[in-house]
């Protein structure tokens, strides 16, 4: 990180000024500040966990039948994640051959040259888009029934 001292990283601009003027005004200012030791506590326990190891996952629980169930749940997952996604081109496609053919429809003149104008204000993505995120678990979750349906249906 490059950074000796949490106040290196921290404080900048006109906090580091006041800093420097009040150090400056006398009055003992060798004596570290109780949130300044605070501070740097804080940041090292976060360096500390950044930096751990990860915890492996203990054998007994690695067991043949856990291991291939394992396997049958992120297989039924990716077979439904594939779904969505061809589900998610398709209608992408059929989207834009119909605002193919409606712009096709429109009659020469004024309102086709506004149509095919591009309003790109944003270079973001529609909001209706699927995109990766973090999402709280779920209370009365149990992806053992959610699997067990996929069974009944096979």
């Amino acid at each position: 990180m490059g950074c000796l001292d949490i106040g290196q990283c921290r404080d900048f601009g006109s906090r580091q000024v006041k800093k420097q003027k009040q150090q400056s005004s006398g009055g003992g200012g060798n004596e570290p500040s109780k949130k300044k030791m605070d501070e740097d506590a804080m940041f090292k326990m976060v360096i500390a966990c950044l930096d751990a190891k990860p915890r492996k996952e203990p054998p007994e629980r690695r067991t043949e039948e856990e291991m291939e169930r394992r396997s049958k749940i992120v297989k039924a997952y990716t077979l439904g994640r594939i779904i969505q996604h061809n589900d998610l081109n398709h209608e992408l496609a059929c989207q834009g051959k119909l605002r193919d053919h409606a712009i096709e429809a429109i009659p020469e003149g004024f309102l086709k040259d506004e149509a095919l104008i591009v309003h790109a204000t944003k270079q973001l993505p529609p909001l209706w888009r699927p995109h990766a995120h973090y999402t709280p678990p779920i209370p009365g979750f149990d992806i053992d029934e959610l699997y067990e349906d996929d069974e009944k249906e096979n």
